[in-house]
Order: C-alpha cells, then structure tokens, then sequence
C-alpha cells in the first residue's frame, strides 16, 4: 500500500543548492524539482527532470553513504518528497530568501497531503485508500504516523511517540521514546509509557 514518505538527505540536487527537493516518479526517471524562485523572493517554482536521480543527485560518501542506494528508493512513486537540507545547512548563511523558499514547499506540499490522509492525490482528485493504518516506530527508526506517513529520523534525541489525554476517562496516555546514535543511524534506546500516574520505563542494552 501507499505511505506518505518525506526523506530528509543532506545532498545537492542537479548541482545547485537553490534546488530544496525532489518528488520522484517513472522508477525515479521522471522527477520534479523545487527550486528557490528569485533571487529575494521568498517564493518556489518547479521543473522536470527526466533523468535517473542517479545521475543528478550526488552527496558526500563519507557523511552519508547510502541515500541514494537505500533512502532515496523509498520515496520513488510515493507520495511525498526528499527534501535537500544540505540548502540549509550550506546555502542559507545569510539568505533568508532560500530559508523562506525550502520552508515554503515543504509546507506547501505537506498541506496537499493533509488534504488527503492516507490517500493520493491524481489529476485534483482525492483517491482514499481503504486499509487500516499500520502506524508503529522501529528499527533505526523507522516512524510511521496514524495516517500511515513514513519517516526516517537518524539522530539523538527525546520523541513523544503518541499522546492522548482523554484516554481511559481522561487518565491519559503518553508514550516518550529516546534515541541514541550510533554512527550513522540511531536506534530506541528506551521508551516510557504513562497512564494517569503510573509509569512503565523499558530500556534496551
């Protein structure tokens, strides 16, 4: 079935860093890219690119070694995008205007998912997708959302995996995970589970 993927890489797209993501489609031959619209506007534009994304998406092998080989494959012919913070981390010193023009696609293209949980969009038409969500967090990690988006996050931090005050006649419950990174990727180091003042705390080696 379908997920929604949006895959955070650190790499150049098309050789220019104005250029701030990527949906891929055709088994990632067919490709549109967001690109910074203006040199001071803060706005975006598109482009195709019938190319391999092999042939015009490149990143460091040091830093990131397998984007193109294992991550970037997730998202072909997927609803979604990759987007490119290598933009952010070594193009917005002192460009607001390129800042501006990443956040902008991405919220813009996040609001057309969310205007069709679970579902993709064709020709302006919603088309639902009828199987359960298959929500859970796993591996290094693997996320998925309740309205089956998928996420890979490699790096160290504290998560709030679910909450929801009102359960169990307003007890709540609240599920925290902490990751630990562990070269390139990180893994669930712990979780805790809270309902009303009770607490669970599982820890992995």
């Amino acid at each position: 079935h379908d997920y929604i993927l949006n895959l955070v890489v650190d790499s150049t797209v098309d050789g220019n860093l104005d250029n701030v993501g990527l949906q891929l489609s055709g088994g990632g031959a067919q490709n549109t890219v967001f690109q910074r619209d203006g040199i001071e506007g803060a706005g975006y534009s598109t482009f195709e690119k019938n190319d391999n994304y092999y042939n015009f998406v490149t990143h460091d092998l040091g830093w990131a070694p397998y984007t193109s080989e294992h991550y970037i494959p997730l998202v072909i012919d997927k609803p979604g995008a990759v987007w490119n913070v290598k933009s952010l981390r070594d193009g917005v010193s002192g460009n607001e205007a390129l800042r501006k023009s990443f956040t902008n696609a991405f919220v813009e293209t996040k609001v057309e998912e969310i205007s069709c949980p679970g579902g993709t969009i064709i020709d302006g038409m919603c088309i639902s997708r009828t199987e359960n969500s298959n929500s859970g967090i796993g591996g290094d990690p693997h996320i998925t959302t309740w309205q089956n988006e998928h996420y890979e996050y490699h790096g160290q931090c504290d998560l709030v995996m679910a909450s929801d005050p009102k359960f169990a006649d307003a007890k709540g419950l609240h599920i925290h995970i902490r990751t630990k990174l562990v070269r390139y990727w990180s893994y669930i180091k712990s979780a805790a589970i809270r309902i009303g003042d009770d607490i669970l705390e599982i820890e992995g080696s």
